[in-house]
């Protein structure tokens, strides 16, 4: 409360209506603030540990992608190793055939001549 003093009047201010509103409107808007503040505050820390887990999950997909690019690697190498032994197989078993063949023919042979002689 003030006095003032003008032309010899004394004028008492008392805190009006429009007073206590600023006071309560100033109270609400420092409320809000401490509201917004706290809740940036958990927000903050969220959003750290959302890019913390980000760039676990980085590291666990690099990994994985590293692990795939080695398994295809190794698929591709035993694909050609297949490849050679496969047709040393086919080589091998070409001229076994060949031997077995040949020797069929050669029993057959035996067998027709044994069979004029008796």
């Amino acid at each position: 409360m003030s006095n003032s003093t003008q032309n010899g009047k004394v004028r008492t201010f008392e805190p009006g209506h429009l007073c206590t509103k600023m006071k309560d409107d100033f109270d609400n808007l420092l409320y809000d603030s401490n509201i917004l503040s706290e809740n940036f505050i958990l927000l903050k820390e969220e959003i750290f540990e959302i890019n913390r887990e980000k760039e676990k999950l980085h590291v666990l997909n690099d990994k994985y992608l590293q692990t795939i690019h080695e398994l295809h690697k190794s698929h591709f190498r035993m694909s050609e190793q297949q490849k050679i032994l496969d047709e040393k197989n086919l080589k091998n078993h070409s001229s076994e055939r060949s031997e077995t063949q040949d020797k069929n023919v050669i029993l057959k042979i035996k067998i027709d001549n044994f069979k004029k002689k008796k």
